[in-house]
């Protein structure tokens, strides 16, 4: 048997499991084909699923009570196609795909949702065609911006705390009552926030920010009259000639710089 053969073989005996998974709605017999980094990052905000374990209690979740049947499985290369139906019978009258990227020993590394065939089929062209395709066309396309999103415990407390930076809310949701989501600008900064629904634990975060001001000393004794706490400021070589540390009400890291004109 050629490798490409027990490659094929080890994907397919994968795609076995998955149809009987779908078929108890029992994710169990999945946890041995799940890579240990397998990613399902959904398609809301945040950070997803990053591990075997968070994938599988995504899949529990999933599954309780699922409507869905298995109407096709594809294996495309080294990715397995799922056509989930609500009526076998009428296949389109509610459908969802998933793709799953399977590794050469099988394991299922990555799910991606996709709510047509059209979309799927797209992705699977442009992935065949490989970049060189796209560089034909032209330049490529470039990110133009980036803002921060960034969950908190109380959308109005830490309105309260960001305003103080000088930051004010541009957008929010709903637009009465209390805000689920809000969207904050300070000259070129931006900052988005949306309402969680679970304790935030900082460190878990992993993330940190990184401001610019113009007078950072003035911006210090504005937050100290206002009964924050800020670290000092200090020298920060061979950065920013002066920067200081302060934290917000859900214990995300600030580390706010002198902004200088020659720099």
């Amino acid at each position: 048997m050629t490798d490409d053969g027990a490659i094929r073989d080890a994907r397919m005996a994968t795609i076995d499991i998955v149809r009987e998974m779908v078929r108890t709605h029992d994710p169990t017999p999945l946890a041995p084909v799940l890579a240990a980094d397998a990613r399902w990052y959904g398609t809301g905000p945040g950070g997803g699923c990053r591990t075997r374990e968070e994938v599988l209690d995504t899949l529990y979740r999933a599954l309780d009570g699922m409507l869905f049947e298995l109407y096709d499985v594809q294996l495309r290369g080294d990715q397995a196609v799922l056509h989930l139906v609500l009526s076998p019978d009428e296949p389109d009258e509610g459908e969802a795909f998933f793709v799953l990227t399977l590794n050469e020993q099988g394991l299922i590394a990555e799910f991606l949702e996709y709510t047509s065939r059209a979309g799927v089929e797209h992705d699977l062209a442009i992935r065949e065609a490989g970049p060189a395709a796209l560089e034909a066309a032209g330049p490529a396309p470039a990110v133009s911006a980036l803002v921060p999103f960034v969950y908190v415990t109380d959308i109005e407390r830490s309105l309260a705390f960001y305003r103080q930076l000088g930051f004010t809310p541009r957008d929010t949701h709903p637009l009465g009552g209390e805000p689920l989501w809000a969207f904050l600008q300070s000259e070129e900064a931006s900052l988005m926030l949306a309402c969680s629904d679970a304790p935030i634990v900082h460190p878990q975060q992993a993330n940190f920010f990184y401001l610019y001001a113009h007078d950072l000393s003035g911006l210090r004794d504005r937050l100290v009259a206002n009964g924050l706490a800020p670290g000092e400021i200090y020298c920060g070589a061979p950065g920013p000639r002066e920067e200081m540390r302060v934290a917000d009400p859900d214990g995300y890291v600030l580390m706010i710089a002198q902004i200088d004109a020659a720099t």
